[in-house]
């Protein structure tokens, strides 16, 4: 009889062990294709953000790349920011050779503000100081937060006063973003971006990708300055020969 019950039990074992081989052979088998399918899935949907701005940084280089003229180079960097990262208003401030300001060269939505053709930043403004020293993009709500840090920034001070001042430039323009452009440490110009237009805080990836859309036109404007200038020169030869 205990052989008996030893026999059944062996049988039942047996029988467990092949159903459950069975059953992780099955579940192995349908996993994988699952486990790729996730992975697809997660990369085609939760990260197609940082996949279009990716194929953006790609498109602007190679159409700023193209461009001579360099107002029509302008207008493909505001077309860029504000079509792809989608905000309200953008600014773009330019040197002009010979002169003590930045001129909005490019101005798009913000329509009260832009009725004014005569925008400027002087290059002895506080904003403009303040991103020849730090050479980085300046984000006003960080501006607000350190004026709200009394131990850090007394009232009075040389530094509160310059921020203060950065604080209502930003208000004035109705922005909350500035990304400068730089050159071999010459500030070429910048850009002062408005809130976006789902109302969402502009993340660390859109500032990296602001930041790289920076330099990749920095490169561009150069081509662009060195051309104008080579044209304005071969112009001038040609008057003379005339």
């Amino acid at each position: 009889f205990g052989q008996a019950i030893f026999y059944q039990v062996s049988i039942f074992d047996k029988k467990t062990l092949l159903v459950g081989l069975f059953i992780f052979s099955v579940t192995f088998v349908l996993i994988r294709p699952l486990d790729n399918f996730l992975t697809v899935f997660i990369e085609k949907f939760l990260f197609h953000k940082k996949y279009e701005y990716q194929k953006t940084l790609r498109d602007a280089a190679r159409g700023m790349a193209k461009i001579t003229d360099i107002d029509k180079l302008f207008g493909l960097i505001v077309h860029f920011v504000t079509s792809r990262i989608r905000i309200k208003s953008v600014d773009l401030f330019y040197l002009n050779k010979g002169d003590n300001k930045y001129v909005a060269r490019l101005s798009r939505g913000s329509d009260r503000l832009h009725e004014d053709k005569n925008i400027f930043v002087r290059k002895n403004s506080s904003l403009v100081l303040w991103l020849e020293e730090k050479k980085d993009i300046l984000i006003y709500e960080e501006v607000n937060r350190w004026l709200r840090n009394e131990r850090l920034f007394p009232h009075k001070t040389v530094l509160r006063r310059t921020l203060e001042d950065i604080k209502k430039k930003f208000e004035d323009m109705e922005t909350v973003l500035c990304v400068p452009c730089f050159s071999k440490n010459k500030l070429l110009g910048f850009l002062m971006l408005g809130e976006k237009t789902s109302g969402e805080i502009y993340t660390q990836e859109d500032l990296d990708v602001l930041s790289t859309l920076s330099h990749e036109a920095a490169i561009a404007i150069e081509n662009a300055q060195l051309y104008e200038e080579v044209y304005d020169k071969m112009k001038h030869i040609q008057t003379l020969y005339e």
